[in-house]
Formats: C-alpha cells, sequence, structure tokens
C-alpha cells in the first residue's frame, strides 16, 4: 500500500482536531450531518415533480423550465471535485457550515423567485453547494465510527439519502397540491437550519493545511468537461443527440477538456485528486459496482412514474403513494442489517440484491395494459430489497481497508460515479425508449389495413380505417401498446445488467485478504512514526 509524504496529506474530519471528541457529541455531530444530507437529497429531487407547476405559474415553455433539472445537474457535478481540497485546506467544519448556511439561503431564495432565470440561478446555487454536504457528511460517518458503530451509522445515513430521494417528490407534490409549488422549497430550510446550529456547537474543529496547492489548471479542465458532459446527457434526447449541432460541440468540449485533464493529472505535482487511492482494491472494485447500482438503481424511480401516468392516468400524488413501499423496505432493511453488515459476507448479500433486482425487472417486463396495483407494488418491494442489500455493503467495503487520510477524496470519487453513471444511465434509457416507441409505433401501424383480420373481431368491427375519429382512436390505441412495448424492453435491458454484475462480485477482497491489508497499513504507520525525528520542545 501506497503512503504519501506527510505534509500532502489531506487529514480527514477527525484527525488532528483542536478539541476531544466525546461518544455523544459524536453522535449528535453525527445527526446533525444525516439531517443535512437529507435537506440534500430531498431539495434534488422535489423539482422533478413541480415542474408542471413552475411551468404554469411563470408561464415557462417545457424546454426552458426542464433547465431547472439540467443546471442543478450540472451544478451538483461541479460541486462534487474541490471539496477534499476545500475540507483539507480551510477545515471540514468551516466548509461545512459555509455549505449549509448557502444552501439553505439559495433554498429560500427559489421559494421567492419572481422569474424562471431566478429559480435557475438559485437553483445552481442550491446544487452547487448542497453537494459538499453530501460528499462531508459521508465521509464523516465513515471517519467518526469503527465496527459496528460505523455499520449502524451508514445504515441511518443511507436510510436519511433513501428517504430524500424517495419521499422529497412525494411531499413536494402534496404540498404543491395543498398550497404552491414555492412551499416545497421552504420545506428543506427548517431542517438545514436546525443541522447549522448543530453543527456549530457539536462539530469540533480541525487544523486545515494552509499551504496546500490548488491545481486550478486541471480543475478547470475537469469543470469544463463535466458541464459540457452532464449537459449533452441532459439535453441530448431533446436537442435529437448527434444530429444537433450544439450537441456536437458540446461532446467536442467534453471530450477534449477531460483528455487535457486525464493528462494533466498524469504529469501534475499538485492534483487534488490522488487517483494512487485505487490501488486499494475494496475502493477500486466498489467504484466499479457503484456504477453498475447507480446505472439500474436511479432508472425505476425516474421511469416507473410516467409510465403510470402515461398508460394509467394516474395522478401524481397516487403515484407517490404506490412506489412509496419501495422506500419503506429499504429503509427497514438497511436499519435491520445496519449492525450487522461488517460481519456479513458482502458478496452474499450483494448477490441476493442484484438477483432481487432483476426479479423485479423481469415481472416488470411482462406489464402489459392492464396491469394491476399488485403488479407493480412487488417488483418496488424486490427493488427495496435490492437496494438495502447493495448499498449498505457497498459502502463497507469502499472503506474496509482505505486508510483514514483518503476518506475524502473516496467520498468525493463516490458521488461523482453515482451521479454520472445514474444521469447517463437514465438519458440512455429515455433515449432507447423514444426510439423503441417509434419503430413499434411503425410497425405495429403497418399492419392496420382495411383488409386486416383484427377488424373481423366484434370488439373491433365497428372501426373504419378511412374515417378520421376512428383513425385517430387506432393511432391512439397504437401508440400506447408501442409505449409499453417500449418500457418492457427497459425492463429486460435492465434484467441483464443487474444479472451481469453477479460475476464481477467474486472481485471483492476475502476477509483473510483485507485482514493482510490492514496489518500492512498497521506496520508501515508503526514504521512511519518511528522514522520520525522528534521535535524539540520551545
Amino acid at each position: 500500500m501506497s503512503r504519501l509524504p506527510k505534509e500532502s496529506r489531506f487529514r480527514a474530519v477527525d484527525v488532528e482536531s483542536e478539541t476531544p471528541v466525546s461518544n455523544r457529541d459524536r453522535w449528535i455531530s453525527f445527526w446533525a450531518a444525516v439531517l443535512a444530507a437529507w435537506g440534500f437529497s430531498a431539495a434534488a429531487t422535489v423539482a422533478n415533480a413541480m415542474l408542471p407547476q413552475i411551468q404554469g405559474d411563470l408561464s415557462a415553455s417545457l424546454d426552458q423550465v426542464s433547465w431547472i433539472i439540467t443546471a442543478s445537474i450540472v451544478a451538483s457535478a461541479l460541486g462534487i471535485p474541490p471539496t477534499p481540497w476545500l475540507a483539507a485546506r480551510f477545515g471540514f467544519r468551516r466548509v461545512l457550515l459555509c455549505a449549509l448556511v448557502l444552501f439553505t439561503v439559495s433554498s429560500c431564495m427559489i421559494a421567492i423567485s419572481s422569474s424562471l432565470g431566478e429559480v435557475v440561478f438559485w437553483r445552481i446555487g442550491q446544487a452547487l453547494f448542497g453537494a459538499p454536504i453530501m460528499v462531508l457528511s459521508q465521509s464523516f460517518t465513515v471517519s467518526s465510527f469503527e465496527g459496528k458503530q460505523r455499520g449502524m451509522a451508514m445504515a441511518i445515513w443511507s436510510v436519511a439519502l433513501t428517504t430524500g430521494w424517495v419521499f422529497g417528490p412525494a411531499m413536494g407534490a402534496y404540498l404543491a397540491d395543498w398550497h404552491s409549488w414555492r412551499l416545497s422549497f421552504f420545506m428543506v430550510c427548517p431542517i438545514s437550519l436546525i443541522s447549522i446550529v448543530v453543527c456549530w456547537f457539536f462539530i469540533p474543529r480541525d487544523k486545515p493545511n494552509r499551504d496546500l496547492p490548488f491545481d486550478w489548471f486541471g480543475f478547470g479542465a475537469l469543470s469544463i468537461g463535466l458541464i459540457a458532459l452532464q449537459t449533452v446527457i441532459n439535453r441530448g434526447q431533446r436537442e435529437d443527440w448527434f444530429d444537433s449541432q450544439e450537441i456536437l460541440i458540446l461532446s467536442f468540449i467534453s471530450f477534449a477538456a477531460l483528455t487535457i485533464y486525464a493528462i494533466n493529472t498524469c504529469f501534475s505535482a499538485k492534483r487534488f485528486v490522488r487517483w494512487q487511492i485505487f490501488r486499494d482494491r475494496n475502493l477500486a472494485v466498489g467504484v466499479l459496482l457503484t456504477s453498475i447500482f447507480g446505472f439500474i438503481s436511479l432508472a425505476p424511480l425516474v421511469l416507473v412514474p410516467p409510465m403510470l401516468g402515461q398508460i394509467k392516468g394516474l395522478e401524481v400524488v397516487t403515484i407517490g403513494l404506490v412506489i412509496t413501499p419501495r422506500g419503506i423496505v429499504q429503509i427497514v432493511l438497511m436499519l435491520m442489517l445496519g449492525p450487522y453488515v461488517a460481519r456479513l459476507n458482502p458478496r452474499v448479500l450483494m448477490a441476493i440484491g442484484f438477483i432481487s433486482y432483476a426479479a423485479g425487472s423481469s415481472m416488470m417486463a411482462s406489464y402489459n395494459m392492464n396491469i394491476g396495483l399488485w403488479d407493480v407494488l412487488i417488483p418496488q418491494l424486490l427493488q427495496g430489497v435490492t437496494s438495502a442489500l447493495v448499498w449498505l455493503p457497498l459502502f463497507h467495503i469502499l472503506y474496509t481497508t482505505l486508510q483514514r487520510e483518503f476518506h475524502n477524496e473516496a467520498s468525493m470519487i463516490n458521488g461523482l460515479v453515482y451521479n454520472l453513471i445514474s444521469s447517463a444511465g437514465v438519458a440512455a434509457l429515455v433515449v432507447i425508449l423514444s426510439r423503441s416507441t417509434q419503430i413499434n409505433t411503425a410497425e405495429l401501424a403497418a399492419h392496420i389495413t382495411s383488409s386486416s383480420e383484427l377488424l373481423r373481431f366484434p370488439e373491433f368491427g365497428g372501426f373504419d380505417p378511412h374515417n378520421a375519429v376512428d383513425a385517430a382512436a387506432m393511432h391512439a390505441q397504437i401508440s400506447q401498446q408501442a409505449l409499453m412495448i417500449g418500457y418492457v424492453n427497459i425492463f429486460w435491458l435492465l434484467t441483464w445488467i443487474a444479472l451481469a454484475a453477479l460475476p464481477l462480485l467474486l472481485l471483492i477482497p476475502t476477509e483473510s485478504h483485507n485482514r493482510k491489508t490492514r496489518a500492512l497499513a498497521a506496520e508501515l504507520e508503526a514504521t512511519e512514526v518511528s522514522s520520525t525525528p522528534a521535535q524539540p520542545r520551545s
């Protein structure tokens, strides 16, 4: 295991703190970090359910109002990479408090904005300052606890993110239906204020590294690359992908900027991400599995609600109630497994999780126009099981043998990979859905002629393809069937991706390998300490 020169290391949250931390204060600080993570996750998804109300209130077009989502995703990706450097350079406590304050102010300003431009501007601020909250709260959770306590803390932190992602849109839709969409953004402000107060009093002060340099050139190249890439991912379908000059230019900019960043990372002496952390096998495998899980985990939450609205005509509040049991199952299982996740075999847990996901997706792949409540509910419950059985062991293996000084960077990389892959996955699946629907519409329509055998059946005997009203009715029915086939194709693809992840679980190191790695790290640490000359007292 490689070691870095001591003066260049990023300090973890509780390393060299100026004041000792009691177990009580640690748990209080942890709950403040959990509340902060919940506020960010709820704010990240609540706007998805608010777009129709915002569009009507601000008299904006669908393309204009979609920038609320696109801009926030881009800003979130931009706010994640510099977080480890900021925490090391200015101190974890100071950066977290600043992020919480600016996140809270941005959330309140969205609610009182009077134009779409103001909403987009403050939404960018909300995502930009909220992204470090997720990274720092995760790093704090991992660095503050060990053993059984760490497992329980990770479970609670994961539950906070889950409730924010799953219940945030439903709560927002209810508040918008009861009052207005503005109240949905005010929803996170009281929670954030509580987090600010508790973090101020209970998170220990840490010693910042004032001499730590920052790779401005590398960060600029990475920022440009991520902004262009996320814009391509989120606007590609709307702009017809590479038939659009805008998408072509942005794709070239993204490729060039990310290539420059990769080259700079290889030769720069002051890069802010130290890629040697991937020498830790647990982290490398964990990030790989995070990318696969990110691709398949967010897709049902994004695709199932519009499917229920388009196929069954359900309202937003009803759809929220239908998908709520998934979140409940995930929360219960996480809390049950949390204290024991360090003792259980992660390969077995994650294998059961991916198999559960594949079973649920295969059930969804048999959907038709007559799906009922249980046809939707059972697959959602199985995918809730997946989230618990994959997410918790995945967090555990990421940090099993990783040195404490790398926790901030690991949290940053894991969060950035999840954000990018989940966004790209949803965008790719939407493309597949759109193209599949178009192809199936053309193929189904080609079989509807005056001599079609279907028109001989009693239920279709009254249809006349040459009549405008009947032709419109038949086209609507064909479009619905083609759309359903498109969703079925998506669910089959997700099934096979989940099954393809199973062989990769064999890459997870065994417990004996982890013990040897930890022993080697402890030996290197002891050697380094013994070789450091004692400093004379003043």
